[in-house]
């Protein structure tokens, strides 16, 4: 996760997960960034993935919360959900999503963290740090030391370091990425915080991209997304800045004149799905002939005309299927101002 997202996602975590939708400034109470400390001081980060700089492992509270926290889960479920909860002394706590429990830096940090506590006490609470790279690390009030993936990941989680290294480092993502199991309403909410960044990165009017990601994705159910996390249909001409590889795949392509055929082409596939809204964004933002587009960054229905005209999609009623869905789910009130 770079820098960037680790910030807006402590800058608006709270609000999304409240159902709420962004504004450009962060809300009142909501998530801050100390930056002369580091610390970071969190009223909510909603439900996380904590991923291990270490081995690239997500965090899991292992066997339900009755034992020993690991870093060696490929991806987010049940066992590997945690929400961020500020405490009113700027520490925070790791509520395990599993089972509710609250994690322990056990017998005062000379064992494993384990999810197991009902309530918050001097072990469950955590400094969390902003190491500047995009990572975070959590400091133990109990004893003063840093939570280390031991082994490289291959070992358990414990807090007895006294210094920030690789192992140290974790990175805090969004549970809830955008996916075919949700519902519609649960995946515009996942696909507004990969949309806004987007806006900040590259200027891409936040309710477009989630519009294309809605469309071409087929609310993340489409075969391309659910395998490959392609959720803009984008083509694998080259492998490009933020893909990790080509696949095909059946799709649709139409003619000039409107007839639409079955056909397969190779497509990028991406390790995140943030990789590809990032991809989504940087191709619009570079590729000269989308430059017209860009004239209506504060009007999102001509920039989905310029775009679709530029040849972003073959379909002659892309416009109309976009803006469609950008007035019936009112996607307008996601773009920064």
């Amino acid at each position: 996760m770079s820098r960037r997202t680790l910030t807006r996602l402590i800058a608006t975590a709270a609000a999304l997960f409240a159902g709420a939708s962004f504004a450009p400034a962060p809300p009142a109470g909501a998530t801050t960034a100390a930056a002369s400390s580091g610390v970071v001081q969190a009223a909510s980060l909603g439900t996380v993935g904590i991923r291990a700089r270490a081995n690239g492992r997500y965090a899991v509270a292992e066997n339900g919360g009755t034992q020993s926290m690991l870093t060696n889960r490929q991806t987010i479920g049940a066992w590997e959900k945690f929400t961020v909860i500020g405490n009113a002394d700027g520490t925070v706590s790791l509520a395990a999503g599993v089972n509710g429990r609250y994690v322990a830096a056990e017998n005062a940090g000379r064992a494993p963290l384990i999810a197991n506590r009902p309530a918050v006490g001097a072990w469950e609470k955590f400094t969390m740090l902003d190491n500047g790279d995009g990572s975070v690390s959590f400091k133990a009030q109990v004893n003063g030391m840093f939570v280390v993936a031991e082994n490289a990941g291959n070992g358990v989680l414990v807090a007895n370091r006294t210094a920030v290294g690789p192992w140290e480092k974790f990175e805090i993502v969004p549970a809830d990425e955008p996916n075919g199991s949700m519902t519609n309403a649960e995946f515009i909410a996942a696909a507004a915080i990969g949309a806004q960044d987007s806006q900040r990165e590259f200027g891409v009017p936040a309710s477009v991209t989630i519009a294309q990601a809605i469309l071409e994705s087929g609310w993340g159910r489409s075969a391309l997304s659910h395998f490959d996390k392609n959720y803009f249909g984008m083509k694998c001409f080259n492998q490009g800045k933020f893909a990790n590889g080509c696949r095909t795949h059946n799709t649709d392509e139409c003619t000039p004149l409107g007839q639409c055929f079955a056909t397969s082409a190779s497509f990028r596939t991406y390790a995140t799905v943030t990789n590809s809204f990032r991809d989504h964004g940087y191709l619009l933002a570079t590729a000269p002939r989308y430059a017209p587009a860009f004239q209506y960054v504060k009007q999102p229905d001509l920039f989905v005309a310029e775009m679709h005209k530029a040849g972003y999609a073959t379909d002659p009623l892309y416009t109309q299927k976009l803006t469609a869905l950008m007035a019936k789910y009112n996607l307008y009130r996601f773009d920064l101002k």
